[in-house]
C-alpha cells in the first residue's frame, strides 16, 4: 500500500493569528498543498500540531481552505465561523500594522514569543502524561481532530513544507514521529539566509531559525529545495560545518503564479495603468528598496522628471527600514515619485501587474524570486537581481542587474526608460516565450521521490 502522506500546516494557521496578508512562503506552501490535495487525494492528508497532548492531530483540507481565506479572501472559499477571541486577535493584528514598522514588528514578534512560549509549556505538560500520549486513542484532541497516532502507518511520510522554524519544538516533534511512530520525515527548504547572511534578519528570527535548522535537517529521510541555489547552500553548508545529511537535496520545480484573485473593483488607491514601475515585495533590508530609491533619485536628477515613471513599492512593512522610510518621509516621497501601497489585496496585485510597465526586483539575496515569475506569468518583463536564485526564476527572459551595485541598477533602468518602443517588444517576447510551471509538478516531484523511497544519500 502506498504510504501516505500527512503534511504538517501548524505555521500556516499560527501565521494567520500575527498577519493580515500571506507572504511569500506561505502562499507557495498553500498552492502546494492545494496541488498535493488535488492530485493525490487519496494519499495526501493535514495534521496540526496539539499544544496541549503534543504530537500531531488531524484537520480537515475545507478548514485550512477557510484559514487561508481569511488572509487572501480567495474567491468561492466559504469562511469558517470564529469565536470570539479569534476577532480580536484580527483587530489587534490590524491595529498593530497600522503603527509604525519600528514599534508594530517587535510588538508583533513579542506575541509570536508569547505563543511559542505558551507551546513549549503544553509540551511539558504533556511530557508528564506519558502514557495519556502514547495510547492510540481516537479521542478528539482540544483542535477537534484526532491523534496521528490513532491513524498514520509505519512507513507513512510527515511532511514540513513551510516555514517550519516558527515552533521551538519541531524538531523534537520529527525525531518522535521517526522513533514512536515509524513515520519518515520530509522536509521542504526555501532558503537558508539566517545562516549564510544573518545581518538581513532579525536577531531573534535568526536564533529560532538555526536551532530548528541543525536540528531539524539530520531527522529528514527526504529533503526537497525550492532552487538549485539553494540546495547548493544547504549541500555547501553540511560540508563546511559536518551537519550529517540523511538524504540528497532534490530540487522542486516551483509553480508560476497562485490561485486566481477575483477581478480588480474600479478606481481605488491604484495609479493609472501604464505610469509606473512596480516592485512587488514586504518591505525589508534583504529586498533592497534602498536601491531602488537611489536609483530614482539619480533618474529625476538626471530628468527631465516628468518623463521617470512612479516607482510603486506594494508589500507589507516588514523589519528593519525605519531609516528607508524616514528617507521617503522626508524627501515628500521624492516629490511624489515613490508611492507605497501597504498589504495590497489579491484583486490590487493583479491590477497593478496589469498596469504597469515592467517590474523591477533587486533583492540581494533569495531562495527562488517569486515575484519575477509573477510578473512574468503576468507577461510583464522584469529587470531582476542577478544574485543568488533570482536568475532561475527568471530565466531568459528577464533582465539583470547587479543589486550591490548602484551604477549597474541606473544603466540597467536607463536601458528600458530610455527605449520606450522597445518596451512592446520586450513585453511580446515574454508573453510569447514564458511557459507556465504548474503546481502539479511540484507535487509530483515531491510524491515520486517519496514513492521510490529515494531517502538516502
Amino acid at each position: 500500500m502506498a504510504p501516505t502522506i500527512w503534511i504538517d500546516v501548524e505555521d500556516l494557521l499560527a501565521y494567520a493569528l500575527s498577519f493580515t496578508r500571506p507572504s511569500g512562503i506561505q502562499r507557495l506552501a498553500f498552492e502546494l498543498y492545494g496541488a498535493l490535495q488535488r492530485e493525490f487525494p487519496d494519499r495526501v492528508r493535514f495534521v496540526r500540531q496539539d499544544r496541549l497532548r503534543g504530537g500531531f492531530v488531524s484537520i480537515d483540507w475545507a478548514e485550512l481552505t477557510a484559514r487561508f481565506a481569511a488572509i487572501t479572501r480567495l474567491p468561492g472559499a466559504s469562511a469558517v465561523p470564529s469565536p470570539p477571541r479569534r476577532h480580536t486577535q484580527a483587530r489587534l493584528r490590524r491595529w498593530l500594522e497600522r503603527l509604525p514598522p519600528e514599534i508594530h514588528a517587535p510588538l508583533i514578534a513579542a506575541l509570536r514569543h508569547q505563543a511559542a512560549a505558551l507551546a513549549e509549556v503544553g509540551a511539558a505538560l504533556g511530557a508528564l502524561r506519558p502514557a495519556r500520549r502514547a495510547r492510540p486513542a481516537m479521542a478528539a484532541s482540544g483542535h477537534g481532530g484526532i491523534a496521528l497516532n490513532a491513524l498514520a502507518r509505519p512507513g507513512d511520510v510527515l511532511g514540513a513544507f513551510g516555514a517550519s522554524w516558527f515552533g521551538p519544538s519541531h524538531p523534537a516533534l520529527l525525531r518522535e514521529a521517526r522513533s514512536r511512530l515509524g513515520l519518515r520525515v520530509a522536509l521542504l527548504i526555501y532558503d537558508i539566509i539566517p545562516l549564510r547572511r544573518p545581518e538581513w534578519c532579525d536577531p531573534a528570527m535568526t536564533a529560532r531559525f538555526c536551532d530548528w535548522y541543525l536540528a531539524a535537517l539530520p531527522e529528514a529521510d527526504f529533503l526537497f529545495a525550492i532552487s538549485r541555489a539553494t540546495a547548493g547552500d544547504i549541500r555547501r553548508h553540511a560540508a563546511a560545518t559536518g551537519l550529517r545529511l540523511r538524504a540528497e537535496v532534490q530540487t522542486v520545480p516551483i509553480g508560476s503564479g497562485f490561485t486566481a484573485p477575483p477581478p480588480a473593483p474600479p478606481g481605488g488607491r491604484l495609479p493609472a495603468a501604464g505610469t509606473y514601475v512596480l516592485f512587488v515585495s514586504t518591505l525589508e533590508v534583504r529586498k533592497n528598496h534602498v536601491l531602488l530609491v537611489r536609483a530614482w533619485r539619480r533618474l529625476l536628477e538626471a530628468g527631465p522628471a516628468e518623463r521617470v515613471p512612479l516607482l510603486v513599492f506594494a508589500g507589507r512593512i516588514g523589519a528593519m527600514v525605519a531609516d528607508l522610510l524616514a528617507e521617503l518621509v522626508n524627501s515628500d516621497y521624492l516629490g511624489g515619485k515613490v508611492v507605497l501601497l501597504e498589504h495590497p489585496d489579491d484583486a490590487e496585485l493583479a491590477a497593478l501587474y496589469r498596469g504597469c510597465l515592467f517590474t523591477v526586483f533587486p533583492s540581494l539575496y533569495e531562495g527562488w524570486g517569486l515575484p519575477v515569475s509573477e510578473s512574468l506569468a503576468f507577461g510583464k518583463p522584469c529587470l531582476a537581481s542577478n544574485a543568488t536564485a533570482v536568475p532561475e526564476a527568471g530565466g531568459e527572459l528577464a533582465r539583470y542587474f547587479d543589486p550591490e551595485s548602484l551604477p549597474d541598477a541606473v544603466r540597467a533602468l536607463r536601458s528600458v526608460l530610455d527605449d520606450p518602443a522597445a518596451l512592446p517588444a520586450w513585453e511580446a517576447e515574454v508573453r510569447a516565450g514564458f511557459r507556465l510551471v504548474a503546481w502539479s509538478e511540484a507535487a509530483r516531484a515531491i510524491v515520486t521521490a517519496v514513492s521510490r523511497g529515494e531517502s538516502v544519500a
